[in-house]
């Protein structure tokens, strides 16, 4: 089973990384980043949030 990891941003990339949030509606979540949540969702079985991991490893670690 794959699972997914937030590596983190830079400061040229964060919006980046926002953007992606706001499109899983993560707009006002407190106490992960956005990355992190999309990586949690991405462990949940979430398939939308798996594709957006596998598609920004600047982003996402993938471990088999």
């Amino acid at each position: 089973m794959k699972t997914y990891t937030y590596k983190g941003s830079t400061k040229e990339n964060h919006m980046e990384v926002v953007s992606l949030g706001w499109q899983f509606g993560l707009q006002n979540i407190r106490k992960m980043s956005m990355g992190e949540k999309i990586a949690e969702l991405a462990n949940d079985g979430n398939e939308r949030a798996q594709q957006v991991c596998e598609s920004h490893p600047e982003f996402f670690t993938i471990n088999q």
